[in-house]
């Protein structure tokens, strides 16, 4: 069968058609997006490092009511654009009545993750025709890294929503759909609004470079698309920084020093890139996407940089690449928006009958979540049954040995599906396109999911601030409304502003005369310099379960 631009609606000259990828059944992929996306949104408080200051931030937006400067225990953070701060403000106010304020506010999380999925697979069906669309779903979960922020209340989801939208953006203006320009300059104005300039900047330049490689993007319709997208972002690159500067003035000068003091290197609170990370980063969190991208890459050879998606994924992704390449700042997380890109580009390694990639990944997945599955049901049943592991296994640091492990109904029942529905995907392996994909997204989804189910409370107890704020409550003075802190992080500020309903000071901020408490962040095993023994006698020390390195001694005034 013979395939023209003219055969395919919304296709524009120029542009190379091709044969639709093996089908993969809708059912599945859906259940395997709900598995690997449900485990650990709820059920949990605010865990560290992004968690606790970035509900802090939504706490305070409820409280004050003030939209615009995010404040964290009522000092400003201005690090990043509040777009994900407004969203998990308004899931958690909508689902107050029936969750807790930090689950509620996890919502927001979900929400990112999938309408990013979604965009990624709908620019897949433009570029690569009917059937791509789950297999792009299924590359986008694939990404090692991303099933440990997926489900977590942190902000650069919903810059990998706006990148996203802007790729669903550029696929619908080489397909000349009308929408085009509006679904990229909302996903230049979200991923602005999300973590600031680092959106605009890989997507304009991505915008820029393609009618300069490719001749298919050198029309007066993708330049009107352009246009219309740059229409549509203004508000977003506008709106909120001007409203900032007339708060403002420092405000505003912090958040620019945020967005590209980190990138030159002369403003690294913390974030240093550390050598070779960048490298590292790619390697593991983006496998096995990256090496699909590579098989793309070598079953297409030259006619592949004909199509759009091909075209579209790798320019992204080379863009994105090279500035965290060339930025002073780096962490694990920062690599996250290439994973559309590589989605979107990966789809061509699929659109042949499985072959030694494939067979190699579904054995090695099987293996992976037989293996995590024996552990995490071990272990549930030795701390169900006995209270205890044995400290041969590898949670030493991270986990207490001894927790009396509650048996509940539901997080079994959810347990033995996940169970049962990997068993299932093995078994029906020979029937499913991309088949080793499949499974090693299944084997994920699973041991994520026992883990975030089975485990729940052993890892909350962990990892949460809960009990031990509450207890530092019950040392305080009748009637505290505020503590001074002293080396206190913000993440710990919010959790004691939530749990002990106290509105912590730090010790710079010249405001102390008035609090009958202070509290210090300590090594567990070598204490900080005490404060003055005729102002502040020590009450209390305490630290989480498990933790082998935090701890806090709480003064009160004599």
């Amino acid at each position: 069968m013979k395939f023209s631009p003219e055969s395919m609606p919304g296709i524009s000259p120029g542009v190379t058609p091709v044969a639709p990828p093996p089908r993969l059944s809708a059912w599945i992929v859906v259940l395997l997006v709900l598995a690997y996306a449900l485990p650990g949104i709820l059920g949990h408080d605010p865990w560290k490092p992004d968690e606790p200051y970035t509900f802090g931030a939504v706490l305070d937006m409820l409280k004050s009511g003030d939209w615009v400067v995010p404040t964290v225990t009522g000092s400003p953070f201005v690090e990043k654009p509040p777009l994900f701060f407004w969203l998990a403000s308004v899931t958690a106010s909508l689902a107050s009545p029936l969750l807790p304020l930090h689950d509620g506010a996890r919502l927001a999380s979900l929400l990112c993750l999938l309408a990013s999925v979604g965009a990624t697979a709908g620019a897949a069906r433009l570029c690569w025709g009917d059937g791509a669309g789950a297999l792009a779903a299924l590359l986008f979960l694939s990404a090692l890294g991303l099933e440990g922020h997926a489900q977590r209340l942190q902000v650069d989801l919903a810059l990998l929503a706006g990148f996203s939208f802007a790729l669903l953006g550029f696929a619908a203006c080489i397909r000349d759909r009308r929408w085009g320009g509006v679904a990229l300059g909302a996903g230049i104005g979200a991923g602005f609004l999300a973590k600031g300039v680092f959106a605009p900047a890989v997507i304009g330049v991505t915008a820029l470079l393609l009618p300069l490689f490719f001749k298919q993007w050198r029309t007066r319709r993708y330049a009107m698309h352009l246009l219309e997208a740059f229409a549509i972002a203004a508000p977003a690159l506008l709106i909120w920084p001007l409203a900032l500067q007339a708060r403002s003035e420092t405000l505003f000068h912090e958040w620019l020093n945020n967005n590209f003091g980190r990138f030159n290197g002369y403003y690294l609170p913390g974030a240093v890139s550390e050598q070779g990370l960048w490298g590292a980063s790619l390697a593991w969190v983006l496998f096995p996407l990256w090496v699909y991208a590579a098989a793309a890459i070598a079953i297409e050879r030259r006619k592949g940089w004909l199509q759009p998606g091909m075209q579209i994924g790798f320019t992204m992704a080379f863009v994105a690449a090279l500035v965290l390449a060339i930025s002073a700042s780096m962490r694990a997380i920062y690599v996250l928006p290439m994973i559309p890109p590589l989605a979107l580009a990966s789809v061509a390694a699929l659109r042949r009958p499985d072959g030694v990639l494939e067979k190699t990944l579904a054995v090695a997945s099987t293996a992976f979540a037989v293996a995590g599955a024996v552990l995490v049901w071990s272990a549930w049943a030795m701390l169900a049954i006995e209270g205890r592991i044995p400290k041969w296994l590898p949670f030493s640091g991270y986990l207490t040995a001894e927790f009396a492990m509650p048996i509940s109904i539901v997080p079994v029942a959810a347990a033995l599906a996940l169970s049962a529905g990997f068993a299932a995907l093995v078994v029906l392996r020979r029937r499913l396109a991309a088949s080793g994909l499949a499974i090693w997204v299944g084997s994920i989804a699973c041991v994520w999911g026992l883990a975030h189910t089975l485990w729940l409370p052993w890892l909350d107890d962990a990892k949460s601030y809960r009990t031990l704020f509450a207890e530092l409550a019950q040392h305080l003075p009748p009637g505290t409304r505020c503590i001074v802190t002293a080396g206190v992080g913000e993440s710990e500020r919010a959790m004691i502003e939530y749990y002990a309903d106290v509105m912590p000071r730090p010790r710079a901020s010249n405001r102390q005369d008035d609090c009958p408490a202070l509290l210090l962040q300590v090594r567990k095993y070598r204490d900080r310099e005490p404060p003055k023994a005729d102002v502040w006698q020590p009450v209390w020390r305490g630290a989480r379960r498990g933790d082998v390195e935090e701890a806090f001694a709480l003064y009160v005034r004599r």
